[in-house]
């Protein structure tokens, strides 16, 4: 049996009792060191910036309620936290900025009022606050009254901003610049003198949603010089401009803003920009609801309401393109869509254009311009509107009915195809075509008009009317004025007021073949005044009440029949 030493045995004891207790020293020690610890101004420091001083990271400044006059300069890690947002005030005169955070990290300022004590009316740019290359995040603040900007982000800086107020700052509410990125969300930006909220420059990127921008002098928001991000959600009121996207500004996207009383546009686009605008709701602006302009423009707008702006819904103009579908431009006070002086290509598709007091769409001096499946209804004149283009319009399967005067217009040198539209029920014509246009109108259904189903007018007019239904019209199917040239070929008309189809003008001569004429309330084919049309075997005329092809100058009461609109 081996005996153990009992001197050895208490050695043993004693260093492991040591051991235990090094370590919970050193634990302690350990926690003492690391916990963050609450800095109270000015209970604890007569200043802020004494408090950030002997500050460390993970500390937290609060601060009671007062007015502190002074400019600080905080440092990472650092949270700076108001008692009350709007009886907590930091201020200082115009010659600094109020806050500074510069090359830090880990940084949240929360609960205060912010200001400069004096607004001069000089050059003066000094900001509320300046973020520059720094992670902060901003809440519950209010930034008021600054020389400058409210905020100023900038140099790569990373900034959160969350329900704060940001107002009646002599430059800018917001402006995030020089490779920053910004989340802006659920603040209220009202009354700066220049914008809201701007972005600026290639590598600068931000969120702005859940805002309500209002009352500045120039734009609410505005993505400028290449900046890219996505506007969602947000209020913009009572600005010169709503939204403005120009300047190279790439893949921005605004979505579900609501855009409304701004003295100028809701939406702006422009000058070399790339944007989407999805399912805004712009109304009652003091011009348009959305404006596309500028070479190398190019916008997608889906699903937009733009309503009762005081000229056009939608205005696309200067060399500028586009895809415009699914909108919907109603009680504007021109027009609900208006393209004008474009080169580029323009798709307009699926929109519904109503009660606008001029055209529903109506374009002037383009390019190519697509239209197809757009419903034009209830307009004061026009449901479509195309004069002077040097590219082709195609326009098919439309709808324009119930317009005070023409379903569809074509005049001044227009080249267009129009295919299987339905221009009914309108206060003067179904389609004209005037003053020198071509045209294939082929399939389209014009019924139930108060003249004409079809006008075409002016002796260098030429189009071809191909298989189009114009029954029920309260003058003609088709009527043809001077036009010295062109095809009617295998159309219905029938059940017209006066005539299937009438031809009047010296020298108009256009072929008229395979046609049905029937049931009209006076020819099936009538032609006077000098007309000569080619009327062709094939065509039938059948059962018209006073017969079914005639020739001759017409009596006085005939005359006011055709021409009384």
């Amino acid at each position: 049996m081996v005996r153990r030493s009992r001197g050895l045995w208490l050695w043993s004891v004693g260093l492991c009792a040591g051991l235990v207790i090094a370590a919970q020293c050193m634990g302690s020690e350990q926690t003492e060191t690391t916990s963050a610890r609450r800095l109270v101004v000015p209970d604890d420091y007569a200043t802020i910036q004494a408090a950030i001083l002997a500050a460390k990271a993970g500390d937290a400044i609060f601060i009671k309620t007062g007015t502190y006059h002074e400019a600080i300069d905080l440092k990472g890690g650092i949270k700076l936290v108001g008692e009350q947002r709007d009886n907590v005030i930091l201020q200082f005169n115009e010659s600094e900025n109020v806050v500074n955070v510069e090359g830090c990290t880990d940084v949240s300022i929360s609960g205060l009022t912010v200001r400069h004590m004096t607004t001069s009316q000089g050059n003066g740019r000094n900001a509320g606050m300046v973020i520059d290359n720094s992670t902060v995040i901003i809440a519950q603040c209010r930034i008021a009254e600054a020389a400058g900007s409210g905020i100023t982000i900038t140099n790569k800086a990373d900034v959160t901003i969350n329900s704060c107020t940001i107002e009646g700052n002599r430059f800018r509410g917001i402006e995030v610049k020089k490779g920053s990125t910004a989340v802006i969300h659920a603040c209220e930006v009202a009354r700066n003198k220049v914008l809201g909220v701007v972005l600026v420059g290639h590598q600068t990127t931000g969120t702005v949603r859940y805002c309500r921008i209002s009352e500045s002098e120039y734009a609410g928001l505005a993505f400028w010089l290449g900046a890219t991000g996505t506007a969602e959600e947000n209020d913009i009121q009572g600005n010169e401009a709503g939204i403005e996207v120009r300047d190279t500004c790439q893949d921005v996207v605004l979505f579900k803003n609501h855009c409304h009383g701004n003295k100028r546009d809701g939406i702006q686009i422009h000058t070399r920009a790339k944007a989407r605008a999805e399912q805004n709701l712009c109304e009652e602006n003091a011009r348009r609801g959305i404006t596309v302009w500028g070479k190398e423009t190019i916008a997608t707008l889906v699903q937009n309401r733009c309503l009762k702006n005081g000229e056009h819904g939608i205005l696309v103009y200067r060399d500028s393109a586009g895809v415009l579908t699914g909108n919907e431009c109603a009680e504007n006070k021109k027009e609900g869509i208006y393209i004008n002086d474009t080169t580029g290509e323009i798709k307009v598709e699926r929109n519904y254009c109503r009660h606008n007091q001029q055209a529903g769409i109506a374009i002037y001096d383009t390019g190519g311009v697509m239209l197809a499946n757009n419903h034009c209804q209830s307009n004061m004149r026009y449901g479509i509107y195309v004069r002077k283009t040097t590219g082709v319009v195609t326009a098919n399967t439309n709808r324009c009915m119930g317009n005070h005067e023409d379903g569809m217009a074509f005049a001044a040198e227009t080249q267009s195809t129009v295919q299987n539209n339905v221009c009914s029920q309108n206060g003067e014509c179904g389609i004209i075509f005037s003053d020198g246009a071509r045209s294939l109108a082929q399939a389209n259904a014009c019924e139930g008009n108060r003249h004409p189903g079809i006008w075409v007018e002016d002796p260098n007019t030429v189009v071809t009317l191909r298989k189009n239904a114009c029954c029920g019209n309260n003058n003609s199917g088709i009527l043809f004025l001077d036009v010295l040239d062109g095809k009617v070929e295998g159309n219905v008309c029938l059940e017209n007021l006066w005539s299937g189809i009438g031809v009047r003008g010296e020298k108009a001569r256009p072929t008229l073949s395979a046609n049905q004429c029937n049931n009209n309330g006076a020819w099936g084919i009538i032609s006077w005044a000098g007309a000569d049309p080619n009327i062709t075997a094939d065509n039938e005329t059948l059962d018209n009440w006073r017969g079914g092809i005639k020739h001759r100058p017409p009596s006085n009461d005939e005359v006011a029949t055709a021409w009384q609109m």
